[in-house]
């Protein structure tokens, strides 16, 4: 419930609401193993944390994904890190990001326009 209440508030752009939602589904899930639900809600915390500007956020909740499966959202969570690292203007771990997505989508266009940016960016440099 928690979880489709976070994503009903995500798409009326009530981003902070979302992320509270999300949270609850969260702390809502009591198994000692990490499972594919419990990811999800940090997910879309990170990616509603974009929406609000708050790299830091989506940085942190992106990573704690990542950290426990790298592959989940078929790449997506690494597009997400990496728009958010550029946007914090860590553009070598923005770049790797970018790279890790190719790696399990080679053709992600969030990647592939992430990278393409940050090749632009350096080549004004």
């Amino acid at each position: 419930f928690q979880l489709n209440a976070g994503n009903a508030l995500y798409r009326a752009e009530m981003f902070e609401d979302a992320i509270e939602r999300y949270k609850r589904a969260r702390e809502l899930r009591a198994e000692s193993e990490v499972s594919r639900y419990e990811l999800i809600p940090l997910y879309y915390i990170a990616r509603s944390e974009f929406q609000l500007g708050n790299m830091p956020g989506v940085i942190e909740n992106a990573e704690l994904v990542l950290a426990e499966r790298p592959d989940f959202a078929g790449g997506d969570v690494y597009v997400l890190l990496g728009q958010a690292l550029l946007r914090a203007e860590r553009n070598a771990e923005a770049r790797e990001a970018f790279e890790k997505a190719l790696a399990i989508n080679p053709n992600s266009d969030g990647a592939l326009n992430g990278l393409a940016k940050l090749d632009s960016i350096e080549a004004a440099r």
